[in-house]
């Protein structure tokens, strides 16, 4: 679910730092009367291009991590084993 966020903010990051600029430039006279479907597209492709990159480095982010696979807590004889994680042998 954090993956999911991290993405969503990358996306509406680009609007909300536009949004910022025109009340700043507007409450200083400098800024664009109207909003136009090119700033609308600019904007959606630059949240697209930051989404996508935060999905690659979500991907490739730490390619140095070892490979694990999570075992689950279980009861053997009475007793609870905690979960644990075991590395993947390599394929070869």
């Amino acid at each position: 679910m954090i993956r999911v966020a991290f993405n969503i903010v990358l996306f509406l990051l680009p609007f909300v730092v536009y949004w910022l600029w025109l009340k700043y430039a507007r409450a200083r006279g400098k800024g664009p009367d109207e909003v136009t479907n090119r700033h609308i597209a600019a904007l959606a492709a630059a949240g697209l291009v930051l989404g996508g990159l935060g999905f690659w480095l979500i991907g490739h982010g730490d390619s140095s991590a070892p490979k694990s696979v999570y075992v689950p807590a279980r009861i053997e004889d009475g007793k609870l084993v905690p979960g644990r994680f075991e590395p993947v042998q390599e394929r070869q």
